[in-house]
């Protein structure tokens, strides 16, 4: 999967970069991305006594992005960084206890799925007039985006609510292993303004309005079963250079 995914990026860069030729704007741009998450889980691992719990974290991230014209207003963008999913629920889990096995039940303060980022989409432009009421510097924009986003994780973390070296044993528990872990597409629109001629900066309200995690056999779920958020928001900060 891990494969695939990379070839299927590297072939979108590689078509637009021949499209970006014959379009009127180039750009590069690295984001730094901020989402608050507030997830219910059916939580099965005490067996009879299953429960629903709640928790809410940030989760961050950053990404290198290309963007090129499709017509006068309309753009697309693809991309790809590195995310950190972040769940503060408090449940049961498999802790391997690689020094001295106690058998205790240990519950996870925290967890997180370290991840690979790819995503691509699609965006409106409106180039804002300044007035008497309103001044912006020339070309200031305002942008709205709709994303598909790909995680493909390759190291999770489990911290639990002992000691961080309980027992000697060590906390988090880490586990490295590559697999898909989800998806999502997002919403985003906010406001680009002029540094230089070469260069804008701007901030983006962020609104996932689809989650979709792979459930993990660590908490004794099926890893082919998926869940999302109760609610999510955040914000982008955007740096960008124009390569025209």
């Amino acid at each position: 999967m891990k494969k695939s995914t990379t070839l299927t990026f590297v072939l979108l860069l590689l078509y637009t970069h021949s499209r970006s030729q014959q379009t009127r704007i180039s750009e590069i741009g690295i984001s730094q991305l901020f989402i608050w998450n507030r997830t219910t889980i059916h939580d099965i691992y005490s067996g009879s006594r299953t429960a629903d719990r709640t928790g809410d974290s940030w989760s961050v991230g950053t990404n290198v992005n290309y963007s090129f014209s499709l017509s006068k207003n309309f753009y697309a963008t693809v991309g790809a960084g590195y995310y950190n999913q972040r769940f503060n629920i408090h449940r049961g889990f498999d802790f391997h206890e690689p020094n001295v096995v106690s058998g205790i039940f240990y519950t996870t303060k925290n967890y997180a799925y370290k991840s690979l980022l790819y995503f691509g989409g699609l965006g409106y432009r409106i180039h804002i007039t300044p007035t008497r009421k309103a001044t912006f510097p020339a070309n200031s924009e305002i942008r709205l985006m709709v994303l598909y986003n790909a995680f493909s994780t390759f190291r999770q973390e489990f911290r639990h609510n002992f000691d961080d070296n309980f027992l000697g044993n060590p906390n988090p528990m880490v586990r490295k292993t590559n697999y898909h872990f989800g998806s999502s597409i997002t919403v985003k629109g906010g406001l680009l303004c002029p540094l230089s001629k070469k260069i804008k900066a701007g901030v983006d309200l962020v609104l996932p309005v689809y989650n979709r995690w792979r459930k993990d056999f660590i908490f004794k779920e099926n890893p082919d079963d998926y869940y999302g958020a109760d609610f999510s928001i955040g914000m982008s900060l955007n740096l960008i250079y124009n390569l025209n």
